[in-house]
């Protein structure tokens, strides 16, 4: 079963507020703030970063809600059991950006 969801509908998330960088927990990778997402989008004249493989229990966020700069999109449903949502991110000629949201099965 999946679902299209105008990016406007974003999920209700805190906002992160880490600012900079930091290497990851898993020590795999590395973190970033808002103020660093926002400086890379400047440099390039980029409107907004999309991000992959990383589980989202929706199928996609936006990490520094209320901003849309960053989205993280995820689009494997029950990823390792896990009972996440997946989606996929489509942009039209217009560049107004909407997902569809895949739901695990029962």
């Amino acid at each position: 079963m999946y679902h299209v969801y105008d990016y406007t509908q974003q999920f209700l998330k805190k906002q992160i507020s880490r600012k900079g960088w930091k290497d990851s927990d898993r020590g795999t990778g590395f973190l970033f703030g808002s103020d660093t997402a926002e400086k890379f989008l400047k440099h390039h004249d980029f409107d907004m970063i999309c991000r992959a493989h990383q589980v989202i229990d929706k199928g996609y966020e936006f990490p520094f809600y209320p901003t849309s700069q960053l989205v993280t999109i995820f689009s494997a449903p029950n990823y390792e059991n896990c009972h996440n949502n997946g989606a996929i991110l489509m942009v039209d000629q217009e560049l107004k950006c909407s997902f569809t949201i895949f739901e695990p099965e029962n």
